[in-house]
C-alpha cells in the first residue's frame, strides 16, 4: 500500500467518524424531540379521548415542535449520513482487494 492509498484510508476513516458521531447525536436529539412533540397526541389517544376534541393549543404546539425538530437536527443527520457513506466509500477505494461499486455499475 503507498503513501496515497494510507491518506485515502485515513481520510475515509476520518469522513466515517465525524458523521457517524454527527448522525449519532443530531439524530438522537431529533428522535427525543419528536417523541416528546407526539407525546401528548399518545397520551390523548391512551385515555381514549376523542382526537376530535382535542386541545388546539396542545396540537399547534406539538406540530411545530416536530417541524423545528425535523429541520433542525433533520438536516445535520441527513448530513451526517452523507458524510459516513462518503468516507465509506473513499476507505473501500484505498483498500487494495476490496472492489469498490461506483453508483453507475462499474467496479472501481
Amino acid at each position: 500500500m503507498n503513501q496515497q492509498q494510507r491518506t485515502e484510508r485515513l481520510r475515509g476513516a476520518a469522513l466515517m467518524a465525524i458523521g457517524g458521531v454527527m448522525t449519532l447525536l443530531c439524530g438522537s436529539c431529533t428522535l427525543w424531540w419528536l417523541g416528546m412533540a407526539i407525546w401528548p397526541l399518545v397520551t390523548e389517544a391512551f385515555h381514549h379521548r376523542s382526537l376530535a376534541n382535542a386541545d388546539s393549543y396542545t396540537d399547534s404546539w406539538a406540530q411545530l415542535i416536530a417541524v423545528f425538530a425535523l429541520v433542525i437536527g433533520g438536516l445535520p443527520t441527513a448530513l451526517g449520513l452523507t458524510l459516513f457513506f462518503i468516507g465509506v466509500r473513499k476507505y473501500r477505494r484505498a483498500t487494495p482487494g476490496v472492489a469498490a461499486v461506483d453508483g453507475d455499475g462499474g467496479e472501481g
